[in-house]
């Protein structure tokens, strides 16, 4: 289990969840899955995002972020 303000594995699991979706939306390969690879996206928002909200001054995940923002909006 994660500890709540053990923000480190948040962020290795937000960039985690964004590669996943990232592989899981590449429809030249035989393991696309639309709808794992938008729920990959989303929780990669949520880590990020938790991350984010304790360390306001991280510019690294802020654009992680936006980039899981970017190509959420852009599956859709």
């Amino acid at each position: 289990m994660i500890e709540p303000n053990d923000s480190k594995y948040y962020q290795n699991r937000g960039i985690f969840y964004r590669d996943y979706g990232i592989f899981k939306l590449q429809k030249t390969s035989k393991f696309y899955d639309r709808n794992r690879g938008l729920e990959s996206l989303r929780a990669s928002i949520v880590d990020l995002d938790k991350v984010l909200s304790e360390s306001p001054d991280r510019k690294d995940i802020s654009s992680l972020l936006d980039q899981s923002k970017i190509l959420l909006a852009s599956v859709r």
